[in-house]
């Protein structure tokens, strides 16, 4: 979940000049991201009761050794709906 300064929340077409970049993860994590200069495009998703959602799409993360570990896999693909509101 992401959560927009308040400056951005009138922004009509926000899906179109804004972009999402892992900057950092927890140092505890046994994953990084995959592709860290990448940024992913936001994508409008919903827009009901006044509120706009948002999709990065996929972001993906592998272990520290760049050999992909399931845990790193299973929580990408639980992390995989993060939105913006």
């Amino acid at each position: 979940m992401i959560d927009l300064p308040s400056h951005l929340h009138g922004v009509a077409d926000l899906q179109k000049i804004c972009t999402v970049k892992v900057i950092g993860i927890p140092k505890e994590s046994m994953c990084r991201p995959a592709f860290v200069k990448k940024h992913e495009h936001l994508k409008l998703s919903s827009v009901g009761n006044g509120i706009r959602t948002y999709t990065a799409g996929r972001i993906r993360f592998q272990d520290i050794m760049s050999k992909p570990l399931k845990s790193c896999l299973t929580r990408a693909t639980n992390t995989n709906k993060q939105i913006a509101s």
